[in-house]
């Protein structure tokens, strides 16, 4: 909150989604790093969504 919507701070944030995720728990249907993952995809995809619609805002 309050930094820049910049490729470095989304990456940045995205690897702490990841890394928030270590203890993702496995079962049959998918591992944990698999989790972990998703869960960094999933977190770069709505940050760069929210950036984007702040830009497209802003303007």
């Amino acid at each position: 909150m309050g930094q820049t919507h910049d490729v470095a701070t989304i990456k940045a944030a995205t690897a702490q989604a990841e890394a928030d995720a270590s203890d993702a728990m496995e079962d049959i249907h998918a591992s944990g790093e698999y989790r972990r993952n998703v869960a960094r995809v999933y977190a770069g995809h709505a940050l760069q969504a929210a950036a984007n619609a702040f830009k497209s805002y802003d303007s």
